[in-house]
């Protein structure tokens, strides 16, 4: 299907928010937070995570890309109004129904922030459903996290928005600093519901945190 670029913008270092005004129907398809699109562009493809939340008003589609491959630098060089091929809404997404009346921990690292920023949005819309809720986003240096204009809106909302940067030197930086697995205290994670987005690496040790604080293995959550 064929989608209209609304917007081109920087969202951190090497990041760039892309707004999609998708064909009529695509909302049908977009049903979970944590999908993701296949878009083709600069003679190639590649799959690319959802920011936006499903919903019947999803015809506005909202993507993270990390420039510095063909196809994401070709996107990002469209102007607006530029026709862009996408397909449906793809993969299963974050079983948000199970995280229903439980503690909701989020993590994420760099462009992995992407489809749990449409988690959040879906949780923001209902926020009395769940328990509590945090987010562990990491990154290396503080220009470095997307979406920081709207951790204060997350936090309103009653979300616990936790950022660690893990090269602080020389940056100013005065908040938690190392890695998103050292911040994890205060959470019920015996009880808790777990959806995880980011490098390989970088999962494989969360979820080994997790699991060594009580977290069973069946309450951790990729969207793929």
């Amino acid at each position: 299907m064929e989608a209209r670029v609304a917007s081109i913008t920087p969202a951190a270092d090497g990041l760039v928010r892309v707004r999609l005004d998708a064909p009529s129907g695509f909302a049908a398809s977009h049903v979970a937070p944590g999908q993701y699109v296949k878009a083709t562009a600069g003679g190639g493809e590649s799959y690319f995570a959802i920011a936006s939340k499903p919903g019947p008003e999803g015809d506005r589609v909202e993507l993270l890309l990390k420039l510095g491959s063909p196809v994401a630098d070709a996107i990002a060089a469209l102007a607006q109004g530029d026709a862009l091929r996408i397909s449906s809404a793809q993969g299963k997404g974050f079983p948000l129904a199970r995280a229903a009346g439980r503690e909701l921990v989020l993590v994420a690292t760099g462009s992995g922030i992407s489809p749990i920023r449409s988690v959040i949005e879906a949780v923001a819309s209902r926020r009395s459903d769940f328990g509590r809720v945090s987010l562990h986003v990491g990154a290396r240096t503080p220009s470095a996290f997307a979406y920081v204009d709207e951790f204060s809106a997350w936090r309103a909302s009653g979300i616990d928005v936790f950022p660690v940067v893990s090269r602080p030197q020389e940056t100013g930086w005065t908040g938690l600093t190392g890695y998103v697995q050292a911040h994890l205290d205060g959470v019920h994670l015996a009880t808790a519901i777990a959806f995880l987005c980011g490098q390989k690496a970088m999962i494989e040790v969360v979820k080994k945190t997790l699991a060594e604080r009580g977290m069973p293995a069946e309450s951790m959550h990729l969207n793929f």
